[in-house]
């Protein structure tokens, strides 16, 4: 009896040692090349210059993870936008600063007269900075968004920069519906003062008085 038992122990640990070989022998072929998808990947990229998979969701064009588009976009909204903003940017200020410097401060041919003339209800002056105070820190964040990483964040920590960010993505939300809703108050008020007539054709014939030393007459809102 004891030497059928321990031939019975003796077929159990055969049988568990076979089981824990078959087990673990696929856990080593899978362990053989762990970056194997990855260099798949690579090669899909190279060949169809796409990365592309299956998916369960209606969108087909979803199952596109990488392609010639995003990189291109990648690469316009990186390098190509930000050389565009910066030559817009610094070009019109070389303009403004260039037409100081030659034609120096317009002022008032016969000196100020003492009388004030009230142009602009308050409710317009209100409705106009408001509009622009939000322009402003919608143009600042935008900025942000495009040269805050290669200018700003070499200059402050990135805890700092994203704090920065992160308020001025508050502002952008925030302020984007007054700055809209000044917008059109604006053109209801003013377009009908905007309606071209001959004086904005005389005034954008004599430069709007940039040029000269006369200043044309202009109405309300020139042209």
């Amino acid at each position: 009896m004891t030497g059928f038992l321990a031939h019975i122990r003796f077929a159990a640990a055969a049988l568990a040692v076979i089981f824990l070989i078959g087990v673990s022998a696929p856990a080593g072929a899978q362990q053989v090349n762990p970056t194997a998808s990855s260099v798949k990947e690579e090669q899909l990229l190279q060949q169809l210059q796409r990365v592309q998979g299956r998916i369960t969701i209606p969108d087909a064009k979803e199952s596109v993870l990488i392609q010639p588009a995003g990189r291109d976009w990648r690469t316009f909204d990186q390098i190509t936008l930000r050389w565009i903003g910066a030559i817009s940017i610094l070009g019109m200020l070389l303009l403004i600063v260039g037409f100081f410097l030659t034609r120096g401060m317009i002022r008032i041919e016969r000196g100020r007269s003492g009388r004030t003339i009230v142009r602009f209800n308050a409710f317009e002056r209100f409705v106009h900075w408001m509009t622009a105070t939000c322009f402003i820190i919608l143009a600042i964040s935008g900025l942000n968004i495009t040269f805050g990483r290669p200018l700003l964040l070499p200059l402050m920590s990135p805890e700092a920069f994203t704090a920065w960010s992160q308020w001025l993505k508050y502002a952008h939300n925030y302020l984007s519906f007054p700055f809209t809703f000044g917008v059109i108050l604006l053109f209801l008020m003013w377009i009908g003062g905007n309606i071209p007539s001959k004086t904005d054709v005389e005034w954008l014939k004599a430069g709007g008085g940039l040029f000269g030393h006369r200043e044309p007459p202009s109405g309300r809102f020139n042209g």
